[in-house]
């Protein structure tokens, strides 16, 4: 047991260290945090082409860490300067408040009926539904109103209000307007889906259950393994991630077959799941909306890859941001006819999706 003279100088020595912690905040805030907001500021300087997709993710790698300084261990200081930053790089965020079911036109609201039943009635699922679109000619109010009346806890997102800045982006865009609307969601944890999407199970408690969406905080899925098309996306993206200065992550460079030059799909986008809580996941989707925006897709993303899939996962892997795609491949269910016209057996309708 200590005696008294151990006990003082313990006393003493807490003393100096609770100085130095309040010390060494005030000297942060006063210094560091300035030069933080300052670094945020001049983060703008560089001026980014639309195919400069390598610098773009140096970009939001370093702000990622900017933000994650910010909000782990400085939360107290004004993040205005990171927020500005973000918005006069990606200008669609300008004005911009904050489905997961996109919406691809109104010819497809029948399937987005579906989805909500299978979800609501199948699968007894009690999570919140949010149906995007891009104005009334997009998906009109009739509609509207007979997806309302299916279900309890239905609601509506219009894109243009939800982003002024955005129009030209986002009318009749089509698959372009899905990270969008990704943004859009008023839920922080959300899980985009395909209007014609179908679940064998309910997704719930995927945030809390799959192991790779609560490690990193996202969760794709691979598309169709298939050679279809060129290389030119191929080499595009690695002429990019040389520009970053880092190497291939592990997940790409060990388990896809698109790296390896063995399938021309790399993910697919009808089910994506993001935890937008985290500042470099949230980046990284901004990211991919800078990809589908209309100036960007049509010189460089949609020539070089097939829409809007790959742009799901692509700035994370610029970024050097951890993201989860599920290494088993898509699966297929179909049915074979005998006694084709042709004297052999055929599949007569084909379903692939993710397993």
């Amino acid at each position: 047991m200590p005696g008294p003279i151990s006990l003082k100088k313990f006393a003493s020595g807490l003393l100096l260290a609770t100085l130095s912690i309040y010390l060494l905040r005030a000297l942060w805030d006063n210094g560091t945090g300035a030069k933080l907001i300052r670094q945020c500021r001049a983060g703008l300087n560089t001026e980014l082409g639309n195919a400069d997709w390598g610098l773009m993710g140096q970009w939001v790698n370093q702000m990622a860490i900017w933000a994650k300084q910010l909000l782990d261990y400085y939360p107290h200081l004004d993040g205005q300067a990171l927020t500005a930053a973000l918005t006069a790089r990606y200008r669609y965020l300008e004005g911009a408040d904050s489905i997961y079911i996109p919406w691809e036109r109104q010819k497809n609201y029948d399937l987005a009926a579906h989805l909500v039943a299978g979800l609501r009635k199948t699968h007894q699922s009690t999570i919140s539904i949010e149906i995007a679109y891009a104005g009334n000619e997009d998906l009109g109010s009739e509609h509207r109103d007979f997806l309302q009346d299916l279900d309890y806890g239905i609601s509506f997102i219009d894109l243009l209000e939800s982003f002024p800045n955005a129009r030209d982006d986002l009318v009749n865009s089509g698959w372009a307007m899905k990270p969008f609307a990704m943004l859009a969601s008023k839920s922080r944890r959300t899980i985009l889906v395909d209007a014609d999407a179908v679940f064998l199970m309910p997704p719930d408690r995927i945030f809390e259950e799959h192991q790779g969406l609560v490690q990193s905080g996202t969760l794709l899925y691979h598309d169709r393994a298939t050679l279809a098309g060129g290389n030119e996306g191929r080499i595009f993206l690695q002429e990019q991630l040389a520009l970053t200065g880092r190497r291939p992550s592990k997940l790409f460079s060990n388990e896809s077959l698109y790296f390896t030059g063995d399938s021309s799909f790399e993910a697919d986008s009808g089910v994506v799941a993001m935890d937008k809580t985290r500042p470099e996941v949230f980046l990284s989707l901004s990211f991919t909306a800078w990809l589908n925006t209309k100036d960007v897709r049509d010189s460089v993303t949609y020539k070089m890859f097939h829409g809007d899939k790959e742009t799901f996962w692509i700035p994370f892997e610029l970024s050097g941001i951890e993201y989860f795609v599920d290494p088993r491949y898509a699966g297929t269910i179909g049915k074979a006819e005998n006694g084709s016209p042709e004297g052999d057996d055929r599949i007569d309708s084909l379903v692939a999706g993710p397993p």
